[in-house]
C-alpha cells in the first residue's frame, strides 16, 4: 500500500473517528468512484467537485 493510502486512512481515523477497517473502507470506495487517485509515483491526486457559486 503506498504512504498516501497511509495519509489519508490515518486522517481518517484521527480526524473523523473512525475505526481502521471503516477508513480502508472509506479509502477503497473513494477509488472506486474516482474521487481519489494514488499515481505510480505514490502520489495522491484528489479530484475536486464543483463548489457553492
Amino acid at each position: 500500500m503506498p504512504s498516501s493510502h497511509y495519509i489519508v486512512i490515518s486522517y481518517l481515523v484521527r480526524q473523523i473517528v473512525l475505526d481502521i477497517v471503516e477508513a480502508t473502507a472509506v479509502m477503497a470506495d473513494l477509488e472506486k468512484g474516482g474521487l481519489v487517485q494514488i499515481q505510480s509515483s505514490g502520489e495522491l491526486v484528489i479530484k475536486e467537485l464543483g463548489g457553492i457559486s
